[in-house]
């Protein structure tokens, strides 16, 4: 064995390890190591690899980038002192040296151990050393070189570079340069993630007891051969510190670049752990990724054939095998498994799993058939199988779905390890729950007889999607399922010594919530100063809040289900008492069953010790077992200096917004209403357009009605009606009354989108999309359609709005103006100036569509008559009454209105169906609704912005059909009055969700459907 690191230089970070004097047949050589193995008979097909890397030099240069290689570096030390290699690192003068800093995202560093095939020992290597007088190779002792013989060294070492190691985000591999399949080309790390690889990680098989914890590592290029002697070594650092090691199992699959992975277990000699990361030897390279999986629940027990006995197992109650006496010809060692997530995620059409599958080992024991069978009893989660399961819901799926329920005995005859081929047992009887009898745990357990040991489990006659419908069926009932969770917390503080806290709990599998709990959070608080019934707006505050990280976990750990404890300790801060808060600080989640949750504080600094910087406290979280506390977490609160700064970043803010305002008007955005398709594609309904961001009325009801006259006799949107009325004001008092508009809808627009959890980096990409969709619309009319302006980048915004409008008008029929008419009209004998202005361009844009309809008229009625003159006459009003507006330049007024006219005709008279809709009815209600559209119901609905958030953050890992229930909960708690066929008929009218108005008048007529 080796001994331990005698030595470390502070500055080259280099170790001299003394090495036993003995032969060495065998040299490893990678990159910073040279790693010697013991003798060993070698085969013949070897000896030329062998002979080429023969053992006469034991010292390379060593120079680690980051503190991750020297995390490698320990960790291929210790793998070599498994092996029984010998491992010497030696220093390194400077990388520019070397020469070996290559690429711009991977460093690749070229090593070498100096070979001879003709040298035997040291002193025929041609390298000086003090130590070849004493005739005992592989012993090194410390040196002190000239620069001169230093650089000599170092020369030799570059010009005869055998191995390359290569780094990427913390992944390292060690390549020697020669291989079998003769590649000398460049090697390269990709690493797929969850966003982008997606198509690598099919056939990879995660749930409650396999986890995935480690990136997919694409190793570049695939097929590339290694030898058995001089294999590549992968470092990969996993992302969960496991319990016990033999948890871990690396897979690989040696197919091509970009094809399905065919994921096979790399053998257990080909791969240790050691300090956070997984080493493999490879000896080729393909894909390679590391899972954990948690041991199945298992006891083991000698049945003596002549008193039989039974299997039971107090983890999981209710699970039990019962050997009758005499059943056994001889005594076995028999053992029961449970495996509760072995099965693969069941599909829609596939039947419900009852219990949870056992097995019974010896793997296929056969009993005599003559003799008493055996009992098998699971706990109480299955129905009663002579094996004894529990079977969760059992009396209530029974009530539910009648005769369709019933249940039957699967068995796998598979081995361990191999695939389960499910077949039905039709001879096992399987005998109800014994009601009878009471149960501690309170499930009722089924049982059934067999003749053999293998997999068995309990499925109903039900397919899966049934029971998930009715929430029944298995659920998590076993203790052995664990999550992978990251603990953060937050803090928001105000002026004085009072602060809050938010610790959060989440799964590491997915991302934390971007709520606007974590975001700058803008809120206009307006204040009147005065009394008067006109209520004029005074001025309006801007309020910032935003909460800052304070500290985190590092890596993810396995939490099992329980009760979980979420404390604070400090001697800096005490709990606000007078905010409601609990003197110790501690709160607990009851029931833990891997979802997300969060706690908050209300805290407060004790008198003289407000702390500006630094460390001051800790959170503490933990597992209760019982009287025992297992810890999870625990992790400092550190403040930087910045969580009491609540003045926003104005300046950089308002540059931002101006820099996103010109590149909207370069896309052509900010032409007509084409900011409102924007809005529509980032997720603004078409209420919240009209009444946040176009504009909101604040006037007495009687002028409210006189407006919305106005707007339907006018047929105009309320920016039309500003710019008449208004001249673009911000705000005008007529009659007593205010009206107050948006000055700019696109910064509001971009205001809101952020307040709800946006990024800037999506609604880029949203302006893109949208400009992208115009000018296809707009080539498919006419070609001058998706011509831009040519000075719309000289910096000016108003330049170039100019030339994006003189682009619009140019077109023939696409943007006609408001308020106008055709020239042809014979309504209008006196015409107004901007209608002169327009008419030359209707009749140049478009002078066919006259001539064809006069001939088509001539046409049809040769002999003029006046009837025919009438008819003419009436058409021509007709079509005049129809160009006033143009078909494409609509406003959104009349799409509201066509939209409300198409809705009516199929929910009009449920409009005011007064039915209070129950639970089970609002249940029913949300298997129609799809991801995109309960939150833009429930903000027609009325449901607060932040109460959406946190109805998302609490049950998205449940489902988008979860969150629209609760959010239909939340309205009916909040509205109870309202909560009625038509208040429900009308919001999803206004959200054109014709389909699911449907489905409610067939759930209120028939419930049970």
């Amino acid at each position: 064995m080796i001994p331990r690191w005698e030595k470390f230089y502070t500055m080259f970070n280099f170790v001299h390890v003394r090495v036993p004097p003995k032969e060495c047949s065998r040299v490893m050589a990678y990159g910073d190591i040279t790693i010697h193995e013991p003798s060993q008979p070698s085969h013949s097909d070897n000896n030329s690899v062998i002979s080429a890397i023969h053992p006469t030099k034991i010292r390379t240069s060593i120079s680690p980038p980051s503190a991750a290689e020297l995390n490698m570096t320990s960790a291929l030390a210790n793998y070599a002192t498994k092996a029984g290699y010998k491992v010497v690192l030696c220093e390194r003068s400077s990388v520019s040296g070397m020469g070996s800093v290559q690429s711009e995202a991977v460093d690749m560093i070229e090593e070498d151990v100096a070979t001879d095939s003709e040298a035997a020992d040291l002193t025929n290597t041609g390298w000086d050393s003090d130590c070849s007088e004493l005739g005992q190779p592989c012993v090194t002792v410390e040196m002190d070189w000239d620069s001169e013989a230093e650089l000599e060294c170092l020369r030799k070492v570059r010009e005869s570079a055998k191995v390359v190691m290569i780094c990427e985000e913390k992944v390292t591999a060690i390549i020697p340069t020669i291989n079998p399949s003769g590649y000398r080309g460049k090697y390269r790390i990709n690493l797929n993630t969850e966003n982008d690889g997606n198509s690598y990680r099919q056939g990879l098989y995660c749930g409650l007891r396999v986890h995935h914890v480690s990136p997919v590592v694409s190793m570049e290029p695939h097929g590339v051969q290694f030898y058995e002697t001089l294999p590549a070594l992968l470092v990969i650092p996993l992302e969960v510190e496991p319990q016990e090691e033999s948890w871990l199992s690396c897979l690989y699959s040696n197919t091509p670049e970009k094809q399905t992975p065919q994921w096979q277990r790399l053998p257990k000699k080909d791969f240790f752990y050691n300090n956070g990361c997984l080493i493999i030897t490879a000896d080729h390279f393909s894909l390679f990724t590391v899972i954990l999986e948690e041991p199945y629940p298992e006891v083991m027990k000698r049945i003596r054939c002549r008193t039989g006995g039974r299997l039971r197992m107090d983890e999981v109650p209710g699970v039990e095998v019962e050997f009758p006496r005499g059943c056994l010809e001889s005594d076995v060692d028999a053992y029961l498994r449970v495996l509760f997530d072995s099965e693969p995620q069941l599909e829609k059409s596939s039947r419900a799993l009852a219990s949870p599958i056992i097995m019974l080992g010896p793997h296929g024991h056969q009993f005599d058939t003559n003799r008493p069978p055996v009992s098998l009893r699971p706990s109480p989660v299955l129905q009663v199988v002579r094996i004894m399961l529990p079977v969760p819901d059992y009396h209530t799926i029974m009530a539910r779905f009648g005769g369709r329920a019933r249940l039957s005995v699967w068995q796998s005859s598979t081995r361990d390890g191999e695939p389960m081929v499910w077949e039905e047992l039709t001879s096992a009887h399987i005998s109800p729950p014994d009601l009878s009898r009471h149960n501690s745990f309170g499930l009722a357990v089924v049982s059934f007889t067999v003749h053999h040991f293998s997999f068995f489990k309990l499925v109903w006659d039900i397919l899966s999607a049934s029971l998930y419908e009715a929430k029944v069926g298995m659920s998590y009932f076993h203790p052995y399922i664990s999550f992978s969770m990251m603990c953060q917390a937050f803090m928001d503080q105000g002026a004085g010594n009072r602060f809050g806290l938010e610790v959060i709990c989440y799964r590491s599998d997915r991302r934390l919530p971007e709520t606007a709990n974590y975001r700058w959070v803008h809120s206009a608080l307006t204040d009147s100063r005065d009394n008067s019934p006109s209520g004029v707006l005074k001025h309006v505050n801007i309020h910032f809040v935003c909460r800052h990280r304070v500290g985190a976990s590092l890596k993810p750990k396995l939490v099992r289900p329980g009760r979980i404890l979420v404390r604070l300790r400090s001697q800096m801060f005490v709990a606000d008492e007078e905010a409601g808060e609990d003197k110790e600080m501690a709160k607990e989640e009851p029931d833990f069953r891997g979802r997300d949750f969060e706690k908050q504080y209300a805290c407060k600094f004790k008198v003289d010790t407000n702390v500006d910087r630094g460390t001051f406290g800790k959170v503490i979280v933990e597992r209760i077992v019982k009287s025992n506390k297992d810890p999870l977490f625990e992790f400092n609160l550190n403040k930087t200096g910045m969580e009491a700064d609540i003045s926003p970043p104005v300046s950089n803010e308002r540059w931002a917004l101006i820099a996103m305002k010109e590149l909207a008007l370069s896309l052509q955005i900010m032409e007509g209403n084409n900011w409102k398709k924007c809005a529509q594609y980032i997720g603004f309904t078409k209420s919240e357009i009209k009444s946040k961001l176009q504009g909101a009325i604040v006037s007495h009801p009687p002028y409210l009605k006189v407006l919305v006259h106005f707007f339907k006799t006018h047929k105009c949107s309320h920016q039309g009606v500003r710019g008449v009325l208004y001249s673009r004001r911000s705000e005008c008092q007529v009659g007593g009354s205010v009206f107050q508009y948006t000055p700019d809808p696109f910064m509001a627009m971009v205001n809101l989108y952020g307040n709800r959890g946006g990024t800037p980096e999506e609604f880029t990409q949203a302006l893109y999309a949208v400009s992208r969709d115009l000018r296809i619309n707009m080539s498919g009319l006419g070609g001058s359609h998706s011509k831009r302006s040519s000075s719309a980048g000289d910096g000016s915004p108003v330049s170039s709005h100019e030339s994006g409008s003189k682009t619009a008008k140019r077109a023939s029929w696409w943007t006609r103006r408001l308020f106008t008419r055709d020239s042809d009209s014979d309504s209008s004998p006196d015409n107004t100036s901007p209608t002169k202005e327009s008419s030359p361009r209707t009749k140049d844009s478009s002078p066919h569509t006259k001539d064809s309809s006069n001939r088509g008229t001539k046409r049809s009625h040769p002999d003029n008559s006046d009837s025919s003159r009438q008819k003419s006459k009436g058409r021509k009003g007709s079509a005049s009454k129809r160009r006033k507006f143009s078909e494409v330049a609509v406003t959104d007024s009349s799409d509201e209105e066509a939209n409300n006219e198409m809705t009516s005709a199929t929910s009009e008279l449920h409009r005011y169906n007064p039915h209070k809709l129950s639970d089970q009815e609002l249940w029913h209600v949300t298997s129609r609704i799809v991801r995109k559209d309960w939150r833009n119901l429930g903000r027609t609905l009325g449901i607060d912005e932040h109460h959406l958030a946190n109805l998302e953050h609490a049950h998205s890992t449940t489902g988008f059909r979860e969150c629209a229930y609760q959010m239909l909960l939340e309205w009916k708690g909040r509205k109870p009055k309202l909560c009625t066929v038509g208040e429900l008929s009308r919001a999803l009218g206004v959200e054109g969700m014709q389909d699911v108005a449907k489905h409610l008048l067939k759930v209120v007529k028939s419930p049970d459907s």
